[in-house]
């Protein structure tokens, strides 16, 4: 939909001066030559504003049959940006309207102020002409420069056109083509240059004063050329705008990022370059465009591991998060066993080297892993390193289970039950019903089939679906798969 300011007219009217004066109130009114407005105030200056306002009320009505369309009579914002216009313009120096004044009833002044007809047609005709003579500038520089140069120019003419309240019509001298509107030429060839424009971003860089500032630099190109004078922000409440300077722009983020990958919306727009007026209406009537671009991360946060010796038998294993917005961890600790805690405290029941993992987020690319041994001394750094000799220990079971699993191998249900018992007195586990525990989706769960007396499967915590520890299989719905089995449910400490 496109936006027409009420008083362009205004500007209409400071282009000429009268020719057809009229000589008293009768004749402004009903000779049918004239537009008038008319103003009663205690003060005449006061009564002459009136009148003029009145005035350009009125030529905007008479011509809203034009210059409007149904659905733009109902846009409320439209209204609104029409009467910001009005006020502006009304302090703006007015040439070309003819006042008659009187004094009125007591001390009180009346004005008419007024314009013929026939002077209104003429400076429309030559504001069209003012802007054909814009445009044709912007089309030459178009075929000699190309339109990356010509597009600012193109821009002040789309901006003029709102002086006039109705369609500016256009030859080009160029191409000898004709536009009906050359206000909507405009804006859709303005739109596809934006559209086209590509946009990348650069490597992040944290501010080392401010905290959670980031500073993302972002190229603009159009048609492998650097395009300049574009005004840029995130489409993110707040955000300030930033011009470019050779294609370039340094925009700002106000909050960690919570991804190595982020993807956010940019807002674009020509910068503007033209006089008061024809910038207060660009203010409102601008041509944006919104565009996404990927942001990478990986080089600004960083992920890191601490052990630190509570004591000889426990270790507290400690993130080390630079740059970076936490909403979840997940730690792996290399004994079968893992958990969500942000700073947790653990045990290794035996010597040997563990893989001790961390995950920011869900996120895989957001990930550090370790190998250390029982005692929290590290073996190497990164997941890359050669594995450690598995005759050693059982890296990926705990202790415990991995005990279970072989003594399930040769005895039966009740051998295992007191094994349990024996396991449960020296501290080291817990077993029951499923509901005597607060967190079972931590818990193992041993299936033991009632009639043959014997364990069918030890299931593993949910990581995140279980696992049959003694087939090695997935058990994704293990409730119907072992249908009318009893289930002992195990926390491994």
């Amino acid at each position: 939909m496109t936006k027409k300011p009420v008083l362009s007219i205004l500007y209409l009217l400071s282009c000429f001066s009268t020719v057809l004066v009229a000589q008293t109130e009768k004749d402004i009114k009903l000779s049918g030559n004239y537009y008038y407005g008319e103003g009663i105030r205690d003060s005449l200056h006061q009564a002459k504003t009136e009148a003029l306002n009145d005035l350009v009320y009125k030529l905007s009505v008479t011509l809203k049959s034009e210059v409007k369309t149904t659905a733009e009579e109902d846009n409320e914002t439209l209204r609104r940006d029409y009467q910001k216009h009005t006020s502006l313009f009304s302090a703006v120096k007015v040439k070309g309207i003819n006042y008659l004044d009187k004094e009125w009833s007591g001390d009180r002044f009346k004005v008419i102020a007024y314009i013929s007809r026939s002077d209104y047609d003429s400076s429309l005709k030559e504001l069209a002409r003012e802007i054909g003579q814009q445009m044709t500038l912007s089309e030459q520089i178009e075929a000699e420069e190309g339109l990356i140069k010509a597009v600012s120019y193109y821009y002040k003419t789309y901006i003029m056109t709102f002086y006039s309240p109705a369609p500016v019509p256009y030859v080009s001298a160029v191409t000898e083509n004709s536009f009906e509107n050359l206000k909507q030429t405009l804006e859709v060839k303005i739109r596809s240059f934006l559209d086209k424009i590509m946009v990348t971003a650069g490597i992040p860089e944290a501010d080392p004063l401010i905290e959670d500032q980031i500073k993302v630099p972002v190229e603009f190109t159009y048609d492998g050329k650097t395009a300049n004078n574009i005004n840029v922000k995130f489409n993110i409440p707040g955000n300030p705008e930033r011009e470019t300077e050779n294609g370039k722009a340094e925009l700002f983020l106000y909050t960690q990022p919570s991804k190595s990958k982020e993807t956010y919306e940019l807002v674009y727009r020509l910068k503007f370059v033209g006089e008061n007026e024809l910038a207060e209406i660009e203010k409102d009537f601008a041509i944006t465009t919104i565009k996404k671009v990927e942001v990478d991360f990986s080089k600004l946060v960083s992920i890191d591991i601490e052990v630190i010796k509570l004591n000889d038998t426990f270790l507290k294993l400690r993130p080390v998060l630079k740059n970076l917005s936490v909403a979840k961890l997940r730690w792996d600790l290399g004994d079968s066993s893992t958990t969500e805690e942000f700073q947790p405290i653990h045990k290794y029941l035996r010597e040997g080297h563990y893989k001790l993992s961390l995950i920011v987020n869900e996120n895989e690319a957001l990930s550090k892993t370790v190998i250390i041994d029982q005692m929290g001394n590290l073996i190497s750094g990164n997941e890359s390193d050669e594995e450690p000799d598995v005759d050693t220990v059982k890296n990926n079971v705990n202790p415990t289970v991995q005990f279970l699993i072989e003594e399930t191998k040769t005895k039966s249900a009740d051998e295992i039950l007191q094994i349990l018992k024996s396991l449960k007195f020296s501290g080291s586990i817990i077993y029951g019903r499923k509901s005597i525990f607060s967190n079972p989706e931590k818990c193992y769960v041993m299936i033991v089939e009632p009639e043959s007396s014997r364990v069918s499967a030890l299931l593993s915590p949910e990581n995140p679906v279980r696992r049959n520890l003694l087939t090695d299989k997935l058990a994704n719905d293990f409730s119907k798969e072992y249908k009318n089995m009893v289930e002992i449910w195990i926390e491994i400490y």
